[in-house]
């Protein structure tokens, strides 16, 4: 087996509670409790399907879930491996998972999932804009920001990246909307996270993998 996988309708709770709380490992954020354990549906990584899943998940005012809805939906397979994890997530609920964020709201879990099985290893793509950055080639890396917010506009570290690109080049209007964009998504975002498969496997030994989304 040769892989990696990397995790970057109305539903009532206790869906797939066949798990107990001791049964999930011990984990101090959301986005580690989704990489321990999301995992690549066998069958759409057998087709090297790619999808995203956004779920609008309202807190109540003591600050535990109260409901959720499927706001982007992708095949029965992925919907129902996300809706799985964030039924461990209720299981296993603590105070810290909104890191600080206001309780009587509701908050977005963005789960992609994409089979890359021809591509190479994983790329620190914000590396790849730091070293523009360095270079001074402010505009290549405002188009890449671009293009990957493109991509998946719910991830604030892109929006904060291309914030800076903006005030490097000295577009300080862009630059400061960028700022206000990357806090916005930061608050209504509560998880976010890309489940990437690279290489080959067998369809039936998916695994786990390291979280590669965003941390709050």
């Amino acid at each position: 087996m040769g892989v990696v996988l990397s995790v970057l309708f109305l539903c009532s709770f206790g869906l797939f509670a066949q798990e107990t709380a001791s049964d999930i490992p011990t984990s101090t954020s959301l986005n580690e409790l989704l990489a321990m354990n999301l995992k690549f549906p066998s069958a759409e990584l057998r087709d090297k399907k790619s999808a995203r899943v956004i779920i609008s998940m309202k807190i109540d005012q003591v600050g535990r879930p109260d409901s959720i809805f499927l706001i982007e939906s992708a095949s029965e397979a992925f919907n129902k491996e996300v809706l799985r994890v964030i039924d461990l997530a209720t299981i296993n609920w603590k105070p810290e998972y909104l890191e600080n964020r206001p309780t009587g709201n509701e908050y977005l879990w963005v789960i992609s999932f994409k089979a890359a099985m021809g591509e190479s290893m994983i790329t620190d793509e914000f590396s790849v804009v730091d070293n523009l950055l360095k270079k001074e080639k402010y505009d290549k890396a405002i188009e890449l920001c671009s293009e990957k917010i493109t991509e998946n506009p719910y991830k604030y570290l892109w929006y904060e990246k291309r914030a800076e690109a903006h005030r490097l080049a000295g577009n300080a209007e862009s630059g400061q909307r960028d700022f206000m964009a990357a806090k916005q998504v930061k608050r209504k975002v509560l998880a976010e996270a890309e489940v990437k498969a690279f290489g080959s496997i067998r369809v039936d030994q998916v695994m786990p993998g390291t979280i590669r989304g965003t941390n709050f």
